[in-house]
């Protein structure tokens, strides 16, 4: 008889509903709510997290979800990553927090979420964070109706 990997399971069924966000998000979610009640059965909290974030991005790709239900699973990600210290996990949960927020038309609440990330992303010198920061500090400059800035 076989030994069985749960741990080898969960990280392959995380790379394919990665895989899936843009492409079929719904199997993403399905997926990602998998590997969560996996993960909880034996306690591994790191897989929870990257699942969360799954699930965020996925929402965040499927316009017609709620919105609650998409700021929801941001920060929920977002929290779990920063718990976990997760640092790319962070980086794209808060950046997908920001959208979401952005999204639904709380530009208050984004400028807040993409501070944050250029703010630790200059204090840790994360390039990837504070570009995603800058990008989404334009966006919000760019519905500000002040294109010049968002340029600078």
């Amino acid at each position: 008889m076989g030994t069985y990997d749960l741990r080898a399971e969960i990280e392959e069924t995380l790379k394919i509903a990665r895989s899936f966000i843009h492409t079929d998000p719904t199997e993403a979610l399905r997926l990602a709510h998998f590997v969560m009640d996996r993960a909880a059965s034996i306690e591994d909290c790191e897989s929870q997290a990257q699942a969360s974030l799954v699930i965020a991005l996925a929402f965040r790709a499927i316009p017609s979800a709620e919105e609650n239900e998409r700021e929801t699973a941001a920060a929920l990600a977002t929290s779990l990553a920063l718990q976990n210290g997760l640092d790319e996990a962070w980086i794209d949960a808060i950046d997908c927090h920001a959208d979401v927020t952005y999204d639904t038309g709380n530009y208050n609440e984004a400028m807040d979420l993409w501070l944050q990330l250029l703010e630790v992303g200059l204090e840790r010198r994360w390039a990837k964070a504070i570009a995603r920061a800058y990008i989404g500090i334009g966006k919000l400059f760019f519905v500000y109706e002040d294109p010049q800035s968002s340029l600078d």
